[in-house]
């Protein structure tokens, strides 16, 4: 699902192993999963990833993955954090 949410937007997707190299030099990184849709990754082995926050592919792929599901994933994501 992410994939074809990724070429409606226009982001270019690819898949490939990745090296330790990969994980500490990118501007952004997300898991994806079914449970978890998109999952920002801020931070590996202690190293910040970009600016340390959810970068904008990542946003875009929330949000619309949100609105394919009917479900604000963020919002109900902080919400259920706080009980």
């Amino acid at each position: 699902m992410v994939f074809d949410l990724a070429n409606q937007l226009g982001i270019q997707v690819s898949e490939g192993d990745l090296q330790p190299y990969d994980l500490y030099t990118p501007d952004e990184a997300f898991f994806v999963s079914t449970i978890y849709c998109v999952l920002p990754v801020t931070m590996i082995d202690r190293r910040e990833i970009g600016n340390g926050k959810p970068g904008p592919i990542t946003q875009h792929l929330l949000a619309a993955w949100s609105e394919a599901v009917g479900v604000d994933i963020v919002d109900q994501a902080i919400r259920f954090a706080k009980v």
